[in-house]
């Protein structure tokens, strides 16, 4: 009498196939056990080939808790982040999170009408986070500090957040250190 490791049933030997590896010359699974198995996916059988029993289960969860568990796990992460797979799959999480932030999408349309790269108008949004002018957060517009149109790049520090209201009355003036407004001209309309 043998007890397969699958089903955990016991059984007679000639249930069991010939397993010259192993020490009692059986397979350690019943033939109806190995057939189930034969039918399976080649990845599933793998996957099942170590069916881990309750008390096998306890067990790993126990050393996953442990310090020398936690410890094994921490080298494990390490080493596979040090290949060449691992850096990809790690830069392709942050992309991954990067493109599921609801900003990314608003400021990807903005980057192509402002000139700039995403990521510089994503850095003036942490900053400023707030109209400017009025302390508002309703209609965030980015707004060039120094107009495009009398020379003014798009850079971290010449961009800033106004309002609709805000960035209609700044158009292409620029602001004066002391809260005054200097205009340099409005555009003529026909």
């Amino acid at each position: 009498m043998k007890k397969c490791s699958k089903c955990r049933i016991e059984k007679s030997e000639s249930d069991f196939s010939k397993n010259q590896a192993r020490l009692d010359g059986l397979d350690h699974y019943c033939k109806s056990c190995r057939q189930e198995l034969k039918s399976l996916p080649h990845w599933r059988e793998k996957a099942l080939a170590y069916d881990k029993t309750p008390l096998a289960a306890a067990r790993h969860r126990r050393y996953q808790r442990s310090e020398k568990g936690k410890l094994s796990e921490k080298r494990k992460r390490d080493r596979y982040r040090k290949t060449e797979k691992g850096r990809r799959a790690n830069n392709a999480a942050k992309l991954r999170s990067y493109y599921r932030d609801p900003r990314y999408h608003v400021l990807k349309g903005l980057s192509r009408l402002y000139g700039s790269p995403i990521g510089l108008l994503k850095e003036v949004w942490d900053r400023d986070k707030v109209c400017q002018m009025c302390g508002s957060t309703e209609s965030l517009q980015f707004d060039h500090i120094h107009p495009r149109r009398f020379g003014g790049v798009a850079s971290s520090e010449n961009l800033q957040l106004l309002c609709g209201t805000c960035n209609n009355f700044k158009h292409d003036n620029l602001l004066l250190p002391g809260g005054g407004v200097l205009i340099v001209g409005r555009k003529t309309q026909c």
